[in-house]
């Protein structure tokens, strides 16, 4: 078995089987297991952009089933507990890269944690001019336009020069 990479270990990412689940939103809704609920800040570029972000979960969770006042899904605590350690509650997202006319995006993910003992993640991207402290953005490599981009004055340069040699 090959081992995964330290950024795979310390961070959710989603397999296939797990994406296939999400894609049947009636087997989701009738899922019966712990629903937590987490909302966070991201500028509205990074959606644009489809940018991929590290969420760190705090320790405690809000019940999304009851919004925080109990129910069976949480024991009637109002709250779940995500994993001790802050490396097994951080989950990795690409954001969808486009919300014509929205101000938030809400992403369902299923078991995002090792530990089982929350069901599903329903998180909550809100638009704000500054992220919170515990998102932050994974792809901050500088995207370099391509070389004809910068070469588009050599182009109409040659474009003239050949034209005047075929008018002289």
């Amino acid at each position: 078995m090959r081992r995964a990479s330290r950024r795979a270990q310390l961070c959710y990412r989603a397999d296939v089987a797990t994406l296939a689940r999400v894609t049947d939103p009636k087997a989701l809704a009738a899922d019966e297991g712990a629903r937590a609920r987490l909302a966070v800040k991201v500028p509205e570029a990074w959606i644009a952009s489809g940018a991929e972000i590290a969420v760190t979960a705090p320790r405690l969770l809000s019940c999304d089933r009851c919004g925080g006042g109990g129910c069976d899904g949480c024991d009637r605590s109002g709250a779940l507990r995500a994993p001790h350690d802050e490396g097994a509650r951080t989950i990795v997202v690409r954001l969808p890269g486009r919300m014509p006319g929205k101000e938030a995006l809400r992403l369902r993910l299923p078991a995002p944690f090792d530990d089982g003992a929350i069901a599903q993640l329903i998180l909550t991207v809100n638009v704000a001019p500054e992220p919170d402290e515990r998102v932050r953005r994974l792809d901050l490599a500088p995207v370099r336009p391509a070389p004809s981009a910068h070469l588009w004055w050599l182009a109409a340069i040659a474009s003239a020069v050949a034209v005047a040699w075929l008018l002289w």
